[in-house]
């Protein structure tokens, strides 16, 4: 998550055990930014020892454009690991990246 981190388009993220949720502002850039999060997460898995095809080619994209809808998708991404079982609340999740606590995600 630490890529993910670093990238100034990021507002919101949470990787979940079979999917990620990756909010960003810039959608102008959004294939270079997924296809650059996949390589370097796919190096890092490989090298912890996992094999095989991480994530698929294709990905699923939607343009949000007001902020309550902005507002809606961040609440329902960082609600996601709570509604799976996998968190009490959203801030538990260790890898969710919200502004409210970049510096606390176990990313």
């Amino acid at each position: 998550m630490a890529t993910l981190r670093n990238l100034d388009s990021t507002l919101a993220a949470c990787l979940m055990p079979d999917h990620l949720h990756w909010i960003v502002h810039d959608c102008s850039r959004l294939a270079a930014l997924v296809r650059r999060f996949k390589s370097y997460s796919t190096r890092r898995a490989h090298e912890l020892g996992l094999q095989g095809p991480l994530w698929q080619r294709s990905y699923w994209d939607r343009v949000i454009r007001t902020g309550e809808g902005l507002d809606a998708v961040v609440r329902y991404v960082l609600d996601n690991p709570v509604r799976a079982g996998l968190a009490e609340r959203p801030g538990d999740w260790p890898w969710t990246i919200f502004p409210a606590n970049h510096g606390q995600s176990g990313a």
